[in-house]
């Protein structure tokens, strides 16, 4: 290859594509998203309820499923709907190893998070642990990942819970039987390091909080102040069929 065209690829990469559309970007585009799909993200913003952050139907604050049934965590935010287009993104960070997608998305939930008043008091931030076995198949955890922005905070902890079962998937269960079949999966190793903290846990989507909700409860059996969710999506729906 031509000195002069080593240069040009230097100054002029073609190969930085938006990770939504796919569409080529210049170096400095933020999140790694060109402007049209920043404009079209799905966020969440009016309308959701105070403890899970789901889309509220009609006028109150509290959605169905936390009127019937309340999560442990004192509530979970999301920036954005878990949409197709959503689908199709985490699917290829969590399976198809597209590890690379971790850092925009990261900076994107970063942002969220500082702009966030009510996490202005977490002291430890925490990722959803992966059990041994789906970590040792899978190569890495999608939550520690997302946490990569976070790690300046000096705030992040991935020594603090630990995931004790390996569980099946949970995509065919009820609401109910999703807010129990997880409990006593995970278990925390260093309870002093978490008494009297306000914690915040880390995932990539919140459908019904069955995994922030038995992690929550084991943080507050070791004397955690608060527990509170983050992730990148939440479900756009409301459990209605208890």
């Amino acid at each position: 290859m031509k000195i002069v065209n080593i240069i040009k690829d230097f100054l002029f990469p073609n190969k930085i594509r938006c990770i939504f559309c796919g569409n080529e970007l210049f170096l400095d585009t933020e999140f790694c998203i060109c402007e049209k799909c920043l404009k079209t993200l799905p966020y969440l913003t009016n309308n959701i309820c105070e403890i899970c952050g789901r889309k509220v139907v009609g006028e109150g604050k509290i959605c169905n499923s936390c009127t019937n049934q309340k999560l442990l965590i004192n509530f979970a935010r999301a920036p954005l709907l878990y949409t197709k287009t959503m689908h199709k993104v985490i699917y290829g960070l969590k399976y198809k190893n597209a590890k690379y997608l971790a850092e925009p998305l990261s900076k994107l939930l970063y942002n969220f998070y500082k702009s966030t008043e009510e996490f202005n008091d977490i002291d430890i931030i925490i990722p959803v642990p992966l059990h041994k076995n789906k970590f040792k198949k899978r190569g890495y955890n999608q939550s520690e990942l997302l946490l990569t922005s976070f790690l300046s905070t000096n705030k992040v902890k991935t020594d603090i819970v630990e995931k004790i079962k390996d569980t099946v998937s949970q995509t065919k269960k009820s609401y109910l039987e999703r807010l129990t079949s997880l409990d006593g999966s995970f278990e925390v190793k260093n309870k002093q390091a978490i008494k009297n903290k306000n914690i915040l846990i880390v995932d990539d989507i919140f459908t019904t909080g069955a995994t922030c909700n038995a992690i929550a409860k084991e943080l507050f059996k070791a004397n955690a102040k608060s527990v509170k969710c983050l992730t990148l999506c939440n479900v756009a729906y409301d459990y209605k069929n208890l």
